[in-house]
């Protein structure tokens, strides 16, 4: 594990093939005061996508915020990024480690199973999810729910950032599970008011 903590509360993910303008989105999601954001390009365009992190990276830097390329080991060396969020089915933990080795990663996890295997590797935070129904991913795995999630919480020694169709009005239910770390995204890129959603979402994690 690296030395890099992972911010307490929202966790948001930005995802490139569905916004308009990532940079424009990503400064306001900053202004309000998110100090993590995670940038997914599912795309064959792996070019804009270096161009994309690149000027993030920057950007987060003068917030004194930091970056993480999801899926992209590569990108995130390339781009100096503060960290990257791998699947169950990218490259190895082991590998990515030594290639980052001070950076921020992260792992997927869907199963108690995977939760338990993940207390061995070396990962700064876990993902734990879909908590509930997702429509922000074509092959999301099955929903987990509340209880598994509570159970991925109580078993993992490493900070758990719950992700999968979370809105700000699941919060109050969500909070029940002592999680500390929630991703979003769709709950932030639709809503009409990104600030004050931002704010919301922080209130919870006071």
């Amino acid at each position: 594990m690296s030395c890099v903590k992972i911010p307490l509360g929202l966790y948001p993910i930005i995802d490139a093939s569905q916004c308009v303008d990532v940079m424009l989105y990503a400064q306001t999601l900053l202004d309000a005061g998110v100090r993590i954001l995670q940038l997914r390009n599912k795309s064959n365009n792996l070019n804009r996508f270096l161009i994309q992190a690149q000027a993030l990276v920057v950007l987060c830097q003068t917030y004194q915020a930091q970056l993480v390329i999801n899926d992209r080991v590569d990108v995130a060396l390339l781009t100096q990024a503060s960290g990257v969020h791998l699947g169950q089915e990218d490259l190895p933990i082991a590998v990515a480690r030594q290639l980052l080795p001070n950076a921020l990663i992260g792992l997927s996890t869907h199963t108690l199973a995977q939760v338990k295997q993940a207390q061995d590797l070396p990962v700064d935070y876990i993902g734990f999810g879909p908590v509930f129904k997702t429509t922000s991913k074509s092959n999301a795995s099955a929903v987990c729910g509340l209880d598994l999630l509570a159970q991925a919480v109580s078993q993992s020694n490493i900070p758990v950032v719950a992700i999968g169709g979370i809105q700000l009005e699941s919060m109050p239910e969500l909070m029940t599970t002592c999680v500390r770390h929630v991703a979003v995204i769709s709950a932030l890129s639709r809503s009409v008011s990104v600030v004050s959603s931002v704010r919301a979402f922080n209130s919870f994690f006071v």
